[in-house]
């Protein structure tokens, strides 16, 4: 009987040890599921990775994805380098050899800065109603409105070269897309570049998006709708041909409804177009941030 008991005894031993390492086999599972969990979020967090022991197989990994994230970055960036990306924030030393041409929603930039020396040196040549169309108009024109430099009137491409910019920013549309469509005033946008790069064919060119319209402001061709398709077209021609690149002005202009945002329209019950100070200010700091 005594046998018995201590066969019994052991027996139960070897059963209760074998319970107690099945229960720790169960632990080192769902420690490893936490670790998966841990690798997962360490597309969020790299940090993660540095607070769990055994790992540096999945840090192998990480620095492997890393490097193919920014290699793939990178390849991105050279497909499409003709939109201007974001970056640091540049000095206001930046516009020195910057030249801005548009009509009245660049004129209320340079007043901006006239008013608070925010774009450092830049020059303007701006004029209210002026388009791509118009300012391929001849200068005695008596319905043209061409801008002045140094006083007297000029067309866009001498007044570039009077300048002496190796910038050109341009911002016009606006004024055309009613009257010509969204097709013709892309050829007026070619025929009035090309002129400007045959005396001055060292420039960049930066062609900036026609910002959104204010919502109910909106007319039957004079809509938001077609200044996207022309912006499309201008980012398009931008990726195609050199001396060019695209700013996406209209990007940070825009409410949920693609309109202009209320609070950066100066002109809500008259045409919904024209900007406040707030929005030439965000105007400044997008440029800045996206030079090249």
């Amino acid at each position: 009987m005594m046998v018995k008991k201590k066969i019994a005894v052991l027996l139960c031993a070897i059963i209760a040890g074998s319970v107690m390492f099945a229960g720790c086999g169960d632990n080192n599972d769902n420690s490893q599921s936490g670790n998966a969990t841990n690798t997962n979020s360490q597309t969020v967090t790299e940090n993660n990775s540095k607070n769990n022991e055994d790992n540096n197989s999945k840090q192998d990994n990480n620095s492997k994805d890393d490097n193919n994230s920014k290699e793939d970055n990178n390849n991105s960036k050279d497909d499409n380098n003709s939109e201007t990306p974001v970056g640091e924030k540049a000095d206001v030393s930046y516009f020195d050899d910057c030249v801005f041409i548009g009509d009245s929603v660049s004129l209320k930039l340079k007043l901006y800065n006239d008013k608070n020396n925010a774009m450092s040196k830049a020059k303007f040549l701006t004029s209210g109603s002026l388009g791509y169309g118009n300012a391929l108009w001849d200068l005695d024109n008596p319905e043209a409105v061409f801008p002045s430099y140094q006083g007297e009137n000029v067309l866009l491409e001498d007044g570039v070269v009077l300048t002496g910019a190796s910038k050109v920013y341009i911002m016009l549309g606006m004024n055309d897309i009613g009257l010509y469509g969204v097709d013709g005033s892309f050829d007026n946008m070619k025929t009035l570049t090309n002129r400007i790069l045959e005396k001055s064919p060292n420039v960049t060119i930066y062609l900036q998006s026609v910002t959104p319209i204010l919502s109910g402001m909106e007319g039957k061709t004079w809509n938001n709708q077609n200044i996207n398709i022309f912006n499309d077209k201008l980012k398009a021609y931008c990726e195609e041909n050199d001396n060019f690149k695209f700013v996406d002005v209209a990007s940070v202009m825009k409410d949920s409804n693609g309109c202009l945002i209320a609070e950066y329209c100066s002109d809500p019950d008259i045409m919904g177009i024209h900007f406040t100070d707030m929005a030439c200010k965000v105007w400044i700091d997008y440029l800045l941030t996206h030079t090249n």
